[in-house]
């Protein structure tokens, strides 16, 4: 008896060191065959692309949105899109091996023995698959909706389905599968917060086990699992972090029913962790566990003990999970900002994408590979965070980038897949708009564009730009100017109504460069302005401004000389002029952008002086009667916002004055 035990330890011994290398594979091969790579879901490979890396090998338009991380094996890329299809590409030249649902489901026949679709991908039911597959051992794991979908990874032929659908489940699959030979399980988590154990062949029971998780909240588990040894590592949306203990089936039938794994410990962590965790190593007494929570706190777990060793706060939300190089740093990306930690939670390095990165970044030997909302790929030092190449597609990227066979594979919501390789575009030119239109517009008035108009070099080299304008009211800053690759330029644009009649008008922006050229139009179009009409009463705080009624704080009055004294405020700001005070010299400055003049008032002398904007200096303008503050309100003779706003003004009774300033 002595032998044949030795014999079956050994042939233990062999199966275990083939699932730990299987936790790994993806370090040192081209193997990314499960989300984050491997089982450790370190997100890190030997395996690198050499900045530069901006030159799209290929691309594969699946006709759908894609947010589903890929993954790759046997020189293929499989990925899944959001109208319910997964495609297997040649990693080559990007051409399509398969796609499912295909007509190979037609045969499949259920436990009941009938045909779900004899029709075969017809009858399929679609799903929207944002979940990424597991191919191990020449399948296809692909959580679709309330199913595990099984199929052969050469040719996509379907093979069998594990369904959730039914009573006391009802529940969709919510993580990338984990797949163990030496378990003889798939495990998968669900949205009805279990945690599930199928048999690794599809054989009855498919289900084998399943556990609550076990805070009993039912909380869905989202958290893709890491596998150490017999060990499987999961956070949920309960707040709480797991390590439980797998069974290893006594024979070749796979697991018994009531061989559900034991729950190892239980850690609380701050919110709830819908990322999935990653271990710095391989074996169970040295790893640590880094998981992050949706509150923005990243976390190192002992994977022995669950004892928590550090954690650093990221002062923001991380939507993705984190990465672990060969040399224990971690990256991860919280909004906008890329955050590098060493081994021992301390700050390494941090840099900025120009808008939030929601993926995982992944890691190739020396180089961080980061997707992002706003459609570029970035590459970054590992050593000090140093951006070394941008590349820009055309749509945002909400898939973490994979790394196999010196390529990176990824998606775009524009429903491609991409493959990029070490390589610089040329340069090339891409600007915000094509077209700007202003309406309503009044005559003597400026519009500042200054967020509007940008310019980016989307491709390689340095773009060199000329901008100019077809019409003299348009005004362009920068006109001239050198963009590197990725690089962009916001030019403010300004328009200048003055001198111009109310009417429609259009420009020509050209934007020349040596990585193509734009036109931009612009159109016009100038309004009249009304007359705006005030009525004042002396010696009263009800005042009428174009019919509306209006109470104001300081009432108008009469001198012993006849004049009737105006406050200045109200009726120059009634017809939309900047009024600003100035203390030492006791001057009101009245800016009037529709004239473009510009009127200076000083308590106590009888002379104003105008001055136009189109030049010429200051105008003296002489008045009856000084202006005046009374109860702090400066007040000026009616007679002067005539002569100096070219206004009328007329005495429609004994005590009440009408007075009409111009529109256009």
């Amino acid at each position: 008896m002595v032998g044949p035990s030795r014999f079956k330890f050994f042939l233990l011994y062999i199966v275990l060191l083939s699932v730990i290398a299987a936790s790994g594979a993806n370090a040192a091969s081209n193997e990314w065959f499960t989300f984050k790579g491997g089982y450790l879901r370190s997100s890190y490979t030997q395996v690198y692309v050499e900045p530069e890396v901006q030159k799209v090998s290929w691309k594969f338009n699946s006709g759908s949105s894609i947010s589903c991380s890929p993954v790759t094996t046997k020189n293929s890329v499989y990925d899944c899109t959001e109208n319910g299809y997964v495609y297997c590409i040649d990693a080559n030249d990007g051409t399509k091996n398969w796609e499912f649902p295909n007509n190979s489901v037609k045969d499949y026949v259920d436990d009941d023995g009938n045909r779900p679709w004899p029709n075969g991908a017809i009858d399929f039911q679609r799903a929207r698959l944002t979940t990424p597959v597991t191919v191990f051992d020449n399948r296809v794991y692909l959580p679709y909706g309330q199913m595990l979908v099984v199929l052969n990874a050469d040719s996509g032929k379907f093979l069998f389905r594990v369904d959730l659908s039914g009573p006391g489940h009802r529940a969709n699959i919510t993580t990338s599968p984990l797949v163990s030979k030496l378990h003889k399980v798939i495990i998968v988590g669900a949205s009805n917060g279990w945690l599930y154990g199928f048999d690794i062949e599809g054989r009855e029971p498919q289900i084998r086990w399943r556990m609550p998780e076990p805070s009993g909240t039912g909380d869905q588990i989202e958290s893709s699992p890491v596998l150490l040894g017999n060990n499987v590592y999961f956070g949920s949306n309960s707040r709480n972090f797991y390590c439980v203990e797998l069974k290893i089936p006594a024979s070749e039938k796979g697991l018994r029913a009531q061989d559900t794994p034991e729950v190892k410990w239980v850690t609380k962590l701050d919110g709830p962790v819908s990322s999935s965790p990653a271990s710095t190593g391989s074996s169970v007494s040295t790893a640590k566990i880094i998981i992050c929570s949706e509150t923005g706190k990243m976390y190192a777990i002992s994977a022995a003990s669950g004892s928590v060793i550090w954690t650093y706060n990221a002062g923001g939300k991380i939507d993705g999970s984190p990465a672990i190089s060969g040399n224990g740093r971690i990256v991860f990306a919280s909004a906008r900002k890329i955050i590098c930690l060493d081994e021992n939670g301390k700050l390494v390095w941090d840099t900025l994408t120009t808008k939030e990165s929601i993926s995982t970044p992944s890691i190739g030997k020396d180089y961080v590979y980061v997707t992002s909302l706003d459609g570029k790929v970035y590459v970054f030092s590992l050593s000090n965070g140093a951006q070394l190449s941008v590349k820009r597609t055309s749509t945002a990227i909400r898939s973490s980038p994979a790394i196999a066979y010196g390529k990176l594979f990824f998606g775009g919501d524009d429903g491609n897949i991409y493959s990029l390789e070490h390589g610089e575009d040329p340069p090339t030119l891409a600007v915000s708009k094509s077209n700007f239109s202003y309406q309503n517009v009044t005559p003597n008035s400026k519009i500042d564009s200054n967020d509007d108009l940008w310019v980016e070099n989307v491709g390689g080299g340095d773009l060199d730009i000329e901008i100019s304008s077809s019409r003299s009211w348009i005004t362009v800053n920068p006109d001239k100017l050198t963009l590197q690759s990725g690089k962009s330029r916001t030019i403010q644009m300004m328009i200048n109504t003055q001198g111009l009649s109310p009417g429609r008008y259009s420009a020509i922006i050209k934007v020349i460069s040596n990585g193509g050229s734009v036109s931009i139009t612009v159109d016009l179009n100038i309004v009249p302005v009304q007359d705006t009409i005030i009525v004042l009463t002396v010696d009263s705080i009800n005042a009428l401004v174009n019919g509306s009624f209006k109470k104001i704080d300081a009432k108008p009055y009469k001198l012993q000389s006849g004049t009737i004294m105006v406050p200045l405020r109200f009726v120059a700001e009634s017809f939309e002029c900047q009024v600003v005070w100035d203390q030492p010299t006791k001057t009101v400055t009245i800016i009037y952008n529709r004239r473009g003049i510009t009127v200076y008032v000083t308590i106590g002398s009888k002379t104003a002086f105008i001055e136009y904007r189109r030049g010429g200096g200051k105008i003296p303008i002489l008045m009856k009667d000084p202006p005046v503050i009374v109860g702090g309100k400066t007040f000026v003779p009616v007679q002067f916002m005539a002569q100096a706003f070219d206004a009328r003004w007329v005495m429609i009774s004994a005590n009440q004055i009408k007075i009409t300033i111009k529109g256009s």
